[in-house]
C-alpha cells in the first residue's frame, strides 16, 4: 500500500477515534476509552497492550486501566495467541450493543432511582392539605417530573433492549392534577 494511503487511513482511525473519545468524554468517561475502543474497532486483528499504548500515546500501564474499564462494560475481550504470552485485544463489533450495554447498566438503575425518589415525594406531599394552591401547584410539578423521568426510563429500556423507543409527545395539563402512573 503506497505511504500516502496508509498514512490518510491513519488520519481518518485518529479522526474517528478522537470524535467517539469526545462524545465519551460529554457522557462522563473518559476520552480515552473511546479512543482506545474505536482503535480497536477499526483493526483488523487483535493489538497488545504495548501496541495500542503506541497509537494512543499513553503509558502501558494508562492503558492497561482503560482497557480494564472497557472490559467491564464489555467493550473489548482479552484474547490469546497460541504459543504467546502476553494478551492482545480486540473490540466488540456492535458498537451498537456496546453503547446498550452502558445504557442499560448504567442509565437504567438511575432512572429507577429517580422514579423511587419521586414517587417518596409524592408520598411526602400526601399528608398536606389537598385544597391549598401550594400542595396542588407541587403535584402538578412532580407529575410532570414524572412523566419525563418514566418516559425516559421507556426510552432508555427500549435502547437497552434493542427495540424502537417512542417518547412521549406531550406534557400533562398543568391543570388537570396528577399523571397517570
Amino acid at each position: 500500500m503506497p505511504a500516502a494511503d496508509t498514512e490518510r487511513l491513519w488520519a481518518a482511525s485518529l479522526r474517528a477515534a478522537d470524535a467517539v473519545g469526545r462524545l465519551v468524554e460529554f457522557w462522563g468517561f473518559s476520552r480515552h476509552l473511546g479512543r482506545a475502543y474505536v482503535l480497536l474497532y477499526f483493526s483488523e486483528e487483535a493489538l497488545p497492550t504495548s501496541e495500542l499504548a503506541a497509537r494512543l500515546g499513553l503509558s502501558p500501564s494508562a492503558t492497561s486501566s482503560v482497557l480494564s474499564e472497557l472490559m467491564g462494560w464489555h467493550a473489548v475481550r482479552k484474547v490469546w495467541r497460541t504459543g504467546e504470552r502476553r494478551a492482545y485485544w480486540e473490540a466488540d463489533q456492535s458498537p451498537w450493543r456496546v453503547v446498550r450495554g452502558v445504557l442499560g447498566r448504567r442509565e437504567g438503575p438511575l432512572l429507577v432511582e429517580a422514579l423511587a425518589s419521586l414517587g417518596e415525594a409524592e408520598a411526602l406531599l400526601g399528608g398536606a392539605h389537598a385544597g391549598r394552591r401550594r400542595t396542588r401547584f407541587l403535584r402538578r410539578r412532580l407529575a410532570g417530573l414524572r412523566l419525563v423521568t418514566k418516559t425516559a426510563q421507556g426510552v432508555v429500556s427500549a435502547l437497552a433492549d434493542g427495540k424502537p423507543a417512542a417518547p412521549a409527545t406531550s406534557e400533562p395539563d398543568p391543570e388537570s392534577g396528577p399523571a397517570e402512573r
